[in-house]
């Protein structure tokens, strides 16, 4: 709030904050998409990015401008020095001033961890969406669903429309307590190009939006065009097929057991798999989703440092040439990865 204060922010027609622990990406993917077919222009703030920062803001669907990102970090910097801001606080306002500056009629911003203290929750909003809540951060948010659901649901403060995904019972009761004109979306019905059905789940909530948006009157009446646009997305990094070296490769960023659910249920298909590697960052646990993916993967190897998942899957394709392996546990995993195979021949990706 501090920071704020000294950067005279234009406020966009509408503001959406997207709150949850999996699917808050793909949901706020979603909507951009639909709102930038009604003829919206559309600022989306996301996190973590996969190989640059410029990834995290984007305008009318591409990346910002390294001279707007420059102008709006120059103005940030002081303030942010100023008041000690966290680098996710900082990285919050530079979003915001390129927004300001391009004079987007909507913005969308992803929250990074909780609701209550999250820094996309300092400028107000009207409307809040609550993609799946899951365990995750125990020790920021708290170790029953409940309490998560607690420290998530502060994000509908001030919100006119509040939109859930389906939850819990006891995520459920949490909402309500909190917005008792909350509303829960259905899946997404229809062809969808994301993969995996936990994606129609995301998709649902987005096209939940644009139908209360559009009923308010708040955006322009072209639901075919936001339908169109949902059901072509794909997100990027989220179960994204490789072929490369001869060899199958799924990527993701899934790193709780609620998303490695989704996750083998998406790959069931595609099962058995000769091998997972799971490698998480090092402050979390990668036992309980290896414990679920063995139910597709004749063999799962762990970790606890992204960095390594580069070369021991080369090592295992070096022995082990065609085969079909997943990689997951963190976006810094998945962005390992692409970054070791990016420039190799004979990448492709579907």
């Amino acid at each position: 709030h501090a920071i704020l204060r000294h950067l005279s922010l234009r406020t966009p027609k509408i503001r959406v904050r997207v709150v949850g622990t999996n699917g808050k990406g793909s949901t706020a993917w979603f909507l951009a998409a639909a709102l930038r077919a009604t003829g919206l222009k559309v600022g989306l703030y996301t996190s973590p990015h996969i190989l640059r920062f410029h990834e995290r803001i984007r305008i009318q669907g591409r990346e910002v401008p390294d001279r707007l990102l420059r102008l709006a970090a120059a103005r940030v910097r002081p303030y942010a020095e100023r008041y000690r801001a966290s680098w996710f606080e900082a990285a919050t306002a530079i979003a915001l001033v390129c927004f300001s500056k391009a004079r987007v009629d909507v913005e969308i911003l992803e929250a990074g961890v909780g609701g209550r203290l999250d820094a996309t929750t300092a400028v107000p909003a009207d409307m809040c969406l609550i993609t799946p809540i899951a365990l995750d951060h125990q020790d920021w948010l708290g170790e029953s669903l409940s309490a998560i659901a607690r420290e998530k649901a502060y994000a509908m403060r001030g919100c006119a429309v509040c939109l859930s995904a389906p939850q819990e019972p006891s995520v459920r009761r949490v909402l309500r307590a909190f917005a008792h004109g909350l509303a829960f979306a259905r899946r997404w019905r229809g062809p969808l190009a994301a993969r995996g059905a936990f994606q129609r789940i995301n998709a649902g909530l987005a096209w939940a939006a644009v139908e209360r948006l559009r009923a308010l009157g708040r955006i322009p009446d072209r639901p075919a065009a936001a339908h169109r646009a949902i059901a072509r997305t794909r997100v990027p990094g989220r179960c994204m097929r490789i072929f490369y070296k001869g060899a199958e490769l799924w990527l993701d960023p899934a790193h709780n057991a609620h998303a490695a659910r989704a996750l083998a249920k998406a790959l069931a298909s595609a099962a058995p798999l000769d091998a997972a590697f799971v490698y998480t960052r090092a402050d979390r646990d990668p036992a309980p989703i290896a414990e679920v993916l063995r139910r597709i993967a004749r063999r799962v190897e762990t970790s606890r440092n992204p960095e390594h998942a580069p070369p021991r899957v080369q090592a295992y394709l070096g022995r082990n040439p065609g085969a079909k392996i997943l990689v997951c546990g963190s976006f810094r995993t998945v962005a390992a990865m692409l970054a070791a195979v990016e420039d190799d021949e004979g990448v492709a990706r579907r």
